[in-house]
């Protein structure tokens, strides 16, 4: 069973405790419809999630055992069982991910497939279940890199999910600020000035975003359902 499929229950209480905490407090983060849409494109994108995953693995294995001889001359032997070969391995999966978000805001045909993420008129815990299930399973190109630095399939798949997971709490309006996080990891908080585009795991790509002019106010929320490449914050 995977990291994600585990995780589902955790997704689960987050979303009532933070309904019941918005019905208590009157905070209208959540709207019924809404928030049914977010969890049925979750559902959908989980079930079609199996062929993208199958997809990328079908091709990336064949390429990892091809290159199997360079990786024992260069002396590449990574393991899962190892607590920092799979901190690296994250680093490295959410670096790919950095650039396939970021593309996927800016080329239209990898915008067709992330736009459902952006569609919910909330921004709330569900929002972050909101994932792609259509357009054309082409992401995996974008971690064909890790097979330079001979990155195991059972280590991709495992950094992938717990940069999937990480990302589901940066989707709540109400987590207070801890400034010394956002030295180092994305939080809810720099979410909210940092364009979806620019949006990962690690502060990197924070850091990226600032210097790049990418970086926008609290009022990027505002506009969640559109394409970055077409804000005023993305063409600074």
């Amino acid at each position: 069973m995977s990291l994600v499929t585990l995780a589902i229950p955790f997704f689960l209480i987050s979303v009532l405790v933070e309904l019941a905490l918005d019905r208590w407090r009157g905070w209208g983060l959540y709207r019924l419809n809404d928030a049914i849409g977010s969890l049925s494109a979750g559902v959908l994108s989980r079930i079609t999630g199996l062929v993208r995953t199958g997809l990328l693995l079908v091709i990336y294995i064949p390429l990892y055992q091809l290159l199997q001889p360079y990786y024992e001359t260069v002396g590449f032997n990574w393991s899962l069982d190892n607590g920092w070969h799979l901190l690296l391995a994250v680093v490295a999966y959410d670096f790919c991910y950095y650039w396939k978000h970021r593309i996927a805001h800016e080329i239209n045909i990898f915008w067709a497939d992330h736009l459902v993420h952006h569609q919910s008129e909330d921004y709330n815990l569900t929002t972050a279940l909101r994932q792609p299930s259509g357009g054309l399973p082409i992401g995996w190109i974008f971690y064909m890199p890790l097979l330079l630095i001979g990155l195991p399939a059972e280590l991709l798949i495992t950094a992938g999910a717990i940069d999937l997971i990480y990302q589901f709490w940066v989707h709540t309006q109400k987590f207070p600020k801890v400034r010394w996080m956002e030295w180092i990891f994305v939080t809810p908080q720099t979410t909210a000035y940092t364009t979806p585009r620019t949006r990962s795991m690690w502060t990197a790509t924070t850091a990226v975003s600032l210097s790049s002019g990418t970086a926008c106010s609290a009022a990027t929320r505002k506009n969640w359902k559109t394409s970055p490449a077409s804000t005023a914050c993305a063409s600074r």
